[in-house]
């Protein structure tokens, strides 16, 4: 059960290929009017993923600005698909959810191996959504599925700027 009594902010976690957004259709299926933030989504060009390095950072921001617009309008359920590999990506999400009064829930899911990983990218070679292995080397390296809500709350709380 994702949604509860109160307006609901899910962040879903894992590395690059790890199966996020499968993982959210899933969720779509059972919450059909979820609000989906995906900064990927920003990306696609005349229907096609196409990926800008040098335009992360801004489409990043924007996801943002689209998860407190849904925020603002009301949305019972907002799910951010991003990797959220660290706890300072997801910080600018669990603060809007404090401001606004929105539930946060964590969805880690479950780490792969890099070969597993490294495979899943190669069957996307053709749609664009290839990433550098050294990438997905980094998430596998650096992802920690054990990050608890709470844990997180108190850490974005006590590095804010």
């Amino acid at each position: 059960m994702i949604l509860g009594d109160q307006p609901t902010l899910v962040l879903i976690r894992g590395p690059a290929c790890s199966g996020k957004s499968t993982f959210v259709q899933e969720i779509i299926l059972e919450h059909p009017n979820a609000v989906i933030c995906s900064t990927d989504s920003f990306f696609i060009q005349h229907g096609s993923y196409v990926f800008d390095k040098h335009r992360l950072k801004e489409y990043h921001r924007l996801n943002l600005e689209r998860c407190k617009d849904a925020m603002d309008a009301g949305a019972p359920l907002i799910i951010i698909d991003n990797t959220n590999i660290l706890p300072w990506e997801m910080c600018p999400y669990v603060c809007a959810s404090i401001e606004k009064n929105y539930a946060l829930k964590l969805i880690s899911l479950p780490a792969l191996d890099l070969k597993t990983l490294l495979n899943r990218n190669l069957e996307r070679k053709n749609t664009g959504k290839f990433i550098p292995p050294e990438i997905i080397k980094h998430h596998e390296e650096t992802y920690d599925e054990t990050i608890q809500v709470d844990e997180l709350k108190q850490w974005c709380l006590s590095n804010q700027d």
